[in-house]
């Protein structure tokens, strides 16, 4: 009997221990991302759960499913929907899913450099984040990929140029269609996964992305030329499902609001040192950086603005924010001469 009661004791003792470690977070985020597991944005997501839990004695936590295994953004989005994910990081395409006329912040040709974009958050930031809210995403960080350059085996830096190239469009991508568009040029539809091979067989011959992404996806060795010319930025964010987060205690919400802010505005400066670096690189590496000549870039911004209103008027985005952006941008230019 009392052998029993011993190993009884002891089986209690073992549970209890083990309950313990397995015990879940009692606000659990998990969270889909398409960066793969490793990289520094999957560090980063990993580095503000760890003191998430910390400092809230193991209350809050975030379990990341990296590399796009939850599927794409409007799957992502259908998820949180029905409560099997509870945040996200989203890029331009899923925020404008979400609100539809977050959209015109990746019109093109719209923001013309890095000043630009960070002048629309410092004035329309809140603004955006509260329509999210109203859907019901709370809105923790903004993000960066960085400016769209065109990269291509032959020189793209004028209009004639680009249309008798053979760029790629991700299929459903409205904005580009639209350019492409008025460009009167005919783009190849290819998933981002299939770029590489695209490349290398000649299907396509001009692809537009963040210098860093350019050698991270490993396609600067299939192209020759730069062109020295923002097409768009890359942007994006992290979000959580909004009730959830508004069910946790005051404190609770500061801290992770801060570490995000924190820890991600640390990131956004990497981004924009690496991205940096990446050009230099890639002028080491023999690739010919390209100026577009003033005519053209004239004429470039002419037809970003014709495409922009084809949007609005095609699809229904609200021609009362786009006129907002475009002065607030004409404000910042004219404050920077």
């Amino acid at each position: 009997m009392k052998k029993v009661i011993t190993t009884v004791f002891f089986c209690l003792i073992t549970l209890a221990v083990f309950g313990q470690q397995k015990k879940e977070p009692k606000y659990l985020y998990k969270i889909a991302s398409e960066v793969p597991g490793g990289s520094l944005w999957h560090k980063t997501l990993m580095e503000v759960s760890r003191e998430l839990m910390e400092k809230t004695n193991g209350e809050v936590g975030i379990r990341v499913y990296a590399g796009g295994i939850m599927g794409s953004q409007d799957a992502v989005i259908d998820k949180m929907k029905i409560g099997q994910i509870q945040g996200a990081t989203f890029s331009n395409t899923g925020m404008q899913s979400i609100y539809k006329d977050f959209g015109i912040v990746g019109f093109p040709l719209t923001l013309r450099d890095q000043g630009e974009y960070d002048y629309l958050v410092e004035k329309k930031g809140k603004f955006f984040e509260d329509e999210f809210r109203k859907r019901g995403y709370k809105f923790l960080c903004w993000t960066e990929t960085g400016p769209i350059y065109i990269y291509s085996k032959k020189q793209v830096n004028t209009i004639p140029a680009l249309q008798n190239s053979k760029p790629y469009i991700l299929p459903g991508d409205i904005i580009s269609e639209m350019l492409f568009k008025e460009l009167k040029t005919t783009p190849i539809p290819v998933q981002i996964s299939d770029i590489l091979t695209s490349l290398k067989t000649g299907q396509i011959d001009t692809v537009f992305s963040p210098p860093y992404a350019l050698l991270a996806m490993q396609w600067a060795p299939s192209v020759t030329y730069a062109t020295d010319f923002i097409i768009t930025f890359m942007v994006g964010s992290v979000m959580v499902d909004a009730k959830m987060f508004e069910s946790m205690p005051k404190e609770y919400q500061e801290l992770m609001e801060k570490l995000f802010r924190e820890k991600i505005d640390v990131l956004k400066y990497n981004v924009r040192r690496d991205n940096a670096a990446a050009q230099d690189a890639l002028r080491k590496s023999g690739i010919k950086f390209i100026e577009v000549p003033k005519d053209q870039s004239e004429a470039f911004y002419e037809i970003g603005e014709k495409a922009s209103k084809q949007l609005i008027e095609k699809y229904g985005f609200s021609n009362e924010l786009y006129q907002e952006v475009k002065m607030l941008m004409s404000e910042y230019r004219k404050n920077k001469k």
